[in-house]
């Protein structure tokens, strides 16, 4: 990962308004994409639930990242 996309998910992970942000626009993509095919009304949150629990079955992972 490069410093602009690492820069870029710090503060997306540490920024209340922008996780908001990303969260609405997240949303909006979701009823378009609803709206257009109604099987994603259902499978865009199935995918989203599964890779939750997935995420909390796996736990903290520790912040070691080496970039260079």
């Amino acid at each position: 990962m490069n410093t602009a996309a690492a820069s870029l998910w710090q503060l997306v992970r540490d920024d209340y308004l922008v996780r908001r942000g990303a969260w609405i626009a997240l949303g909006i993509v979701w009823l378009a994409a609803a709206w257009a095919e109604l099987r994603m009304l259902v499978f865009i949150p199935v995918v989203g639930g599964v890779v939750w629990l997935l995420m909390q079955r796996r736990g903290e992972l520790e912040d070691d990242t080496d970039l260079l």
